[in-house]
């Protein structure tokens, strides 16, 4: 669910090892503001690859026009980001609302309200920025993105599985997406995982969204941390439970 827009494939250094390695960044090209992670809906349209960005796997050209069927006219300017850029001094830029509910609705999402990406993004980040803090990294950088919405984590398909069994303490859908972040540490490029989830609404409809994020299990560091904030917060638990039982 993530939408940035992404550089020129000319000025691109790496793009041809991220293409090559099966690694397509979710960035946007400058003229294609469109989510890279297979669309969830039954739709069997494919876009021919002349009309695909092969830098992120995104197809080109989304409009900045209103969309069939759509009743408010959006902002056509683009915002930047917190999140910085990798191997520049520029943070990500976002599309503009309008090409974000063209994207949408190629996502099948188009009751997602359009600044609902960006708050994710930015709470993703920010979560990200914590797990970088352990490591001593006071300023991570995102490298590059992809979505892999066909292909759920081993934690997620775990989850729902059990959910099957014990559904009042794990019940819950797969996750309607899921991107790999590449995070630059010191220049050394690690992976983070996001799964994201749809939540009940609010009482006024509006819809709500759970991530969950965390290093991949990519080397033994990422291993020890996952393990590590998991007793702190199971500790964290038993301890409060322990004090309101002797208060």
């Amino acid at each position: 669910m993530g939408f940035f827009w992404a550089e020129n494939q000319q000025n691109t250094q790496n793009s041809n090892d991220l293409i090559n390695n099966s690694f397509p960044s979710k960035e946007y090209d400058e003229k294609c503001p469109v989510i890279s992670s297979e669309n969830r809906s039954t739709c069997p349209y494919e876009p021919e690859k002349d009309k695909i960005n092969m830098l992120n796997r995104m197809p080109k050209n989304l409009p900045q026009t209103i969309a069939h069927g759509q009743k408010i006219a959006l902002p056509t300017k683009r915002t930047i980001s917190s999140i910085p850029r990798h191997n520049t001094n520029e943070n990500w830029e976002y599309p503009s609302p309008q090409q974000m509910y063209h994207a949408m609705v190629q996502k099948g999402h188009q009751d997602v309200p359009e600044d609902a990406v960006e708050s994710m993004n930015e709470s993703a980040w920010n979560e990200i920025k914590k797990w970088e803090e352990r490591r001593g990294c006071s300023n991570p950088k995102l490298s590059h993105f992809k979505g892999r919405a066909s292909n759920p984590t081993l934690k997620s398909r775990m989850l729902y599985y059990i959910g099957k069994i014990y559904p009042s303490k794990f019940g819950c859908d797969l996750p309607f997406d899921t991107h790999d972040w590449y995070i630059s540490r010191d220049g050394k490029i690690v992976r983070y995982v996001i799964d994201y989830y749809d939540a009940p609404p609010e009482p006024s409809g509006e819809p709500v969204f759970y991530l969950d994020i965390r290093p991949a299990i990519d080397t033994p560091t990422a291993a020890y941390d996952r393990i590590s904030v998991w007793m702190v917060k199971k500790w964290t638990q038993l301890s409060k439970k322990l004090k309101e039982f002797y208060s």
